[in-house]
């Protein structure tokens, strides 16, 4: 089930109008997208039905959801294992910035609370730093996670066992250190330029035909790719763009090139 909104507005004799239009639907491969859609600033018994059938269909499998790493806000559940077979089990919270920075929260079993994280990250792997608090003791651990299947895998320790070495016994260094494995619960991606080429093909694909029909039509920002994508920025296409027109352009007057739905 999806649930969008489409604005469509124009130049009349009025001057200037608009119009959102509130949609729901239901998108199956077989079906195609069919739904109910209605004005909104008009009540939801005057939807009316509408339906897309199906042209074509192409599937983009997605073998790892969190790889490559972008800009956005992540929660993963899963659990940190000592190498003395203890386990803790944790829900992480964090928020991926642009320049690279992290910042987030761990909520820690079986001691109960909520632990600050902070590192850095690349579309490959992540590095940060989170601190502890038993018996009244603070500790700070060092992280390392990389993107695997649908979670993260890596490893971590006491940040102190560098500077400790040897002086630790075996049983105690074991406790300090050891694997993680979380796995994604909920992502709330943040587009920008620099990450755009690690979306899904289909996703530039699709944001690159309504930059091309909003270009043609002499109407940046269009209506509708304002509203669905407006985080994706016109620079980038740009080149792109030229070439597409330039190449348009050198066409015969008589050929009459066939408008973008």
């Amino acid at each position: 089930m999806v649930h969008f909104k489409i604005v469509q507005w124009g130049r009349g004799a009025q001057g200037m109008w608009s119009q959102i239009v509130k949609c729901i639907a239901r998108l199956t491969r077989q079906q195609g997208l069919s739904g109910r859609f209605v004005d909104i600033r008009e009540d939801a018994e005057e939807a009316q039905d509408f339906a897309l059938r199906p042209i074509a269909h192409k599937l983009e499998a997605l073998d790892n959801p969190l790889h490559p790493l972008t800009p956005g806000r992540y929660e993963l559940q899963g659990i940190t294992i000592a190498e003395n077979t203890f386990v803790y089990e944790c829900a992480v919270t964090f928020t991926l910035q642009t320049n690279g920075m992290m910042s987030g929260t761990s909520r820690e079993l079986p001691f109960t609370q909520e632990c600050p994280l902070a590192g850095m990250w690349t579309r490959s792997g992540l590095n940060f730093l989170l601190e502890y608090e038993m018996h009244g003791n603070k500790h700070t651990y060092i992280y390392f996670g990389s993107p695997f299947r649908s979670g993260l895998q890596g490893t971590w320790q006491n940040s102190e066992l560098r500077v400790l070495g040897g002086n630790l016994d075996a049983r105690t260094s074991q406790a300090e250190r050891g694997i993680l494995e979380f796995q994604l619960v909920k992502a709330a991606r943040v587009w920008s330029e620099t990450y755009h080429k690690d979306y899904p093909a289909a996703f530039r694909e699709c944001v690159k035909l309504l930059l091309l029909a909003s270009h043609r039509d002499g109407i940046l920002p269009n209506h509708l790719w304002s509203s669905i994508v407006s985080y994706c920025g016109y620079n980038w296409f740009r080149s792109e763009l030229q070439k597409s027109l330039a190449a348009t352009e050198t066409k015969g007057c008589d050929n009459e090139v066939a408008k973008v739905p």
